[in-house]
């Protein structure tokens, strides 16, 4: 398996780097004019790009937070991008101390980074490898340092259009296939349901990134991604839940929108680590 996805380093500061330009729709400083130039360029072009980058931070800590609630002790990262304070592995082990976070990335910009600000140690190790298929599990890295008999929280999230990636059903459902019993897999990313703005929004960012950044999706597409496999509540936007265990099952979204949203949903592997009762929730 390469450990690097083809075109991930963007050391040239005259060429946005996708990750850089979220981090600037976050309100944060690690970007560069030209990062700044595209995310104000995006935002400008359709709404909600800012909240869904909150969004996506925001459902990712939850998720991990809920897993560890509910007895899982292994969260792997995938897609980690630029950390963001507070750093997930500071909110999950402020739960557990001795809870395992593995942050993957595969953008060496990122990974440069996360590896000078984090506290890395063998309880929050950082890997570099192509998260977007499912051998990264296999990583040698990563399986000398995950107990594959227990279960695993893996978070895709606000991660697979951050390159190109064509067929995220065969991603998900092999990292499915891959986990353990009673693991959790959260997949999420951002959409657009307006159809030609969705093609000028993906134009843009092909374009001004040299291909580096992937593909924005409809929320249709992520649904279907999901549909096979067993959920924690119906596909929909991530803001604001994260888990049953929140009291709050999200409505499905339907009709079109012309604005940007961090979409997805939670996967459980095997049986649910939770009975789900959803009359029982307001």
């Amino acid at each position: 398996m390469s450990r690097m996805h083809a075109g991930t380093c963007t050391w040239d500061n005259q060429i946005p780097n996708g990750l850089r330009m979220t981090n600037r729709l976050a309100g944060q400083e690690l970007n560069h004019s030209a990062d700044q130039v595209l995310a104000d360029e995006l935002s400008g072009l359709v709404d909600g790009v800012r909240a869904a980058v909150c969004d996506a931070v925001e459902f990712k800590v939850e998720v991990a937070r809920a897993a560890v609630d509910r007895g899982i002790r292994q969260i792997v990262d995938l897609g980690c991008g630029v950390p963001q304070n507070p750093y997930l592995y500071r909110t999950v082990q402020s739960h557990d101390p001795d809870a395992l976070v593995v942050s993957v990335e595969h953008d060496e910009w990122a990974l440069a980074y996360a590896r000078t600000s984090l506290d890395v140690s063998d309880r929050t190790p950082v890997i570099a490898a192509s998260y977007l298929c499912a051998d990264v599990l296999d990583h040698p890295d990563l399986r000398c340092r995950v107990t594959w008999e227990r279960p695993v929280c893996a978070l895709l999230v606000s991660a697979a259009h951050t390159a190109p990636l064509h067929d995220l059903a065969a991603l998900v459902s092999d990292l499915v296939g891959r986990l353990p019993r009673g693991s959790v897999l959260a997949v999420s990313q951002w959409t657009l349901d307006d159809e030609l703005l969705r093609g000028t929004v993906n134009d843009l960012l092909t374009e001004r990134t040299r291909g580096r950044w992937g593909l924005v999706r409809s929320s249709a597409e992520i649904t279907a991604a999901l549909a096979p496999h067993p959920l924690l509540g119906p596909p929909s936007p991530v803001a604001g839940h994260a888990w049953p265990a929140t009291g709050r099952v999200p409505a499905p979204a339907g009709g079109q929108r012309a604005a940007l949203v961090e979409f997805g949903g939670i996967i459980h592997v095997g049986n649910p680590l939770l009975p789900v009762d959803h009359q029982d929730m307001p």
